[in-house]
């Protein structure tokens, strides 16, 4: 089963510029996606984890101009897309080994994996670079 994530934000009222006293409305739903290594490497002929990556992905609210600046940032557990499955393999499971790479075979360059996460809101998405030696 797939985890949502929800998030609840507080806002406060606070005046900007020449604008009506109290008529900000803070509302974060604005969210940014973002996963890490872009870029990463790693050898096939390896045992485990020399032949591996983590990406780690996480979805945080977007700050807005005259609101309290967003504290919180949530792990995301994205759907990977490998055009590569014979010589890499990426988990898409819903827990901590989400985002492992597993390099089986050379790879001739660099090989993009997309991320896609879907909130009751939007649908992000991610690239990143693998390269199997």
């Amino acid at each position: 089963m797939k985890k949502t994530l929800l998030a609840l934000t507080v806002c406060s009222l606070v005046p900007v510029g020449c604008a009506d006293p109290g008529s900000v409305v803070c509302n974060n739903t604005a969210m940014t996606f973002a996963v890490a290594p872009a870029t990463a490497t790693a050898n096939h002929s390896s045992a485990a984890p020399g032949n591996q990556v983590q990406f780690k992905s996480t979805l945080a609210p977007t700050p807005q101009a005259g609101c309290p600046t967003p504290t919180f940032i949530a792990v995301a557990y994205p759907t990977w897309t490998n055009p590569d499955p014979l010589d890499i393999s990426i988990s898409s499971a819903q827990d901590s080994t989400n985002g492992t790479a597993v390099c089986s075979g050379m790879t001739s360059g660099t090989v993009t994996l997309t991320a896609t996460e879907t909130t009751p809101q939007q649908t992000y998405m991610q690239n990143v670079t693998l390269t199997c030696q």
